[in-house]
């Protein structure tokens, strides 16, 4: 309304209870960051240690199975050799005929469950004793093996490529010999026949897991053995794969990531050549994603452990936001409470430091709100002296000491001056006495 005061604004004698609560986010989010930084190294780390134990494990598998894939194919020559001798044998003592050659020839299958005959071939390429009965006669020159020992007399033991058996119709790995008889160029050649599935059933011991494959290649990249078995993959000429073009090359035995021309299936591949029969490569591969199984479940299970945390984290900042702001409207609504009372209100910590105190000291005092703030043991009966020195300096009247009785905080109690003063003086001098939040007694001015 025209002629009425507008209100008085006064600035917030408080100090700020609340500073670090904007930055609490930012504290959050710089946590949430250092520990997911933190968290990642820790992953890739363990990532690239299971790689490692993997290639280990592969290289472990591949070397296992260099030893059966050695120890059978010794084995089988030891009996061929042997076979060999006794016919040579026999044929000296002039009692080498076909009954005669079976009973040898099976004497020597039976100690071998996993060859499925023996049989010997004559200069011309045809079956001339056989363990079986049905194949004599026989013409075998076309095979790869009697062309190899044709072409190389001095060739020991040559392990064949997979074939089709001509008596039976069933894939075999044949294993020849020459046979010499004390002559130099061999005068015949003794063959056993090797049936895949008991390579398959041998290297199924060996774990390398659901994805993995166990193989067995020549030199020159064609597939001898692999399991688990696929007969349409038999024989086939792989030589342009990376194990032939890149890598043996180079060393004989290694370790590389690939994925298959086969199946398509990513793998970790350790191979090594066969130190008795270097012509011959084992294969061991282990699936690269099941390597790293293990360590994507323990990703999943850390990854969602640290984002349940920093959610968990982010709530509760929020909530603390919450309560901040409610705090700070509370306080608002005490001070804008505080400053329209008449009386001097003020709040303390237990410890006795002043957070808030209301304009009204002002008013009352003539000082100012700064020297409102006492130290804890100070409610300083010095500082009140100070303040009423002011008090009563800025009334105009009698400039005299006031008297600043003993009180906890003084450093040195003093006594009033001599002498009286006016009676504006003497009210001042008891509304100054009096509590806080009190009206200071009238004084007549007649």
């Amino acid at each position: 309304m025209p002629g009425m005061p507008s209100p008085v604004k006064y600035p917030d004698p408080s100090p700020p209870m609340h500073e670090g609560a904007g930055r609490l986010p930012w504290l959050v989010l710089a946590f949430a960051v250092l520990t997911g930084a933190l968290l990642a190294i820790a992953l890739w780390v363990l990532r690239a240690e299971a790689l490692r134990a993997g290639e280990a494990r592969a290289s472990a598998l591949s070397q296992v199975i260099v030893e059966q894939t050695s120890r059978t194919l010794q084995s089988v020559d030891a009996r061929l050799q042997l076979a060999a001798a006794q016919l040579d044998a026999a044929a000296a003592a002039g009692e080498l005929d076909e009954p005669t050659a079976r009973r040898l020839l099976q004497a020597q299958l039976s100690e071998l469950p996993f060859v499925r005959g023996i049989w010997v071939v004559d200069p011309q390429g045809r079956i001339a004793f056989d363990s079986a009965t049905g194949s004599l006669g026989v013409m075998l020159a076309d095979r790869e093996y009697f062309q190899m020992h044709q072409a190389r007399p001095d060739l020991g033991l040559y392990v064949g490529p997979p074939v089709r058996s001509r008596s039976t119709g069933r894939w075999q790995l044949t294993l020849s010999r020459p046979l010499r008889g004390g002559a130099d160029r061999p005068h015949g050649i003794i063959a056993a026949a090797v049936e895949p599935p008991y390579f398959e059933q041998l290297w199924s011991r060996v774990d390398a897991g659901a994805n993995g494959i166990v193989a067995l290649y020549n030199r020159g990249g064609r597939l001898m053995m692999r399991s688990p078995a696929d007969e349409k993959l038999l024989g086939r000429d792989l030589s342009r794969i990376p194990l032939f073009t890149e890598h043996l090359p180079r060393a004989a035995e290694g370790r590389f990531v690939v994925t298959s021309v086969l199946d398509k299936m990513e793998r970790v591949i350790s191979y090594r050549t066969v130190p008795t029969h270097p012509d011959l490569v084992v294969v061991v591969g282990v699936g690269y994603a099941e390597m790293l199984a293990p360590w994507r479940r323990f990703t999943l299970l850390a990854g969602v452990f640290w984002a349940g945390a920093m959610l968990i984290a982010a709530g509760l900042t929020l909530q603390l936001q919450r309560q901040g702001r409610i705090r700070r409207s509370s306080e608002r609504r005490f001070r804008e409470l505080a400053q329209a009372m008449p009386q001097i209100v003020f709040a303390a910590t237990a410890q006795g430091a002043v957070q808030f105190i209301s304009q009204r000291w002002v008013e009352v005092t003539g000082t100012s709100v700064e020297d409102a703030r006492w130290a804890p043991a100070g409610r300083s009966a010095c500082t009140r002296k100070t303040a009423r020195e002011r008090w009563s300096t800025s009334s105009g009247c009698c400039n005299r000491a006031w008297n600043c009785s003993t009180r906890s905080g003084c450093a040195t109690p003093t006594t009033a001056t001599a002498g009286s003063c006016c009676a504006p003086c003497r009210s001042a001098t008891r509304a100054a006495r009096s509590p806080p939040g009190t009206a200071p007694p009238r004084t007549s001015m007649r």
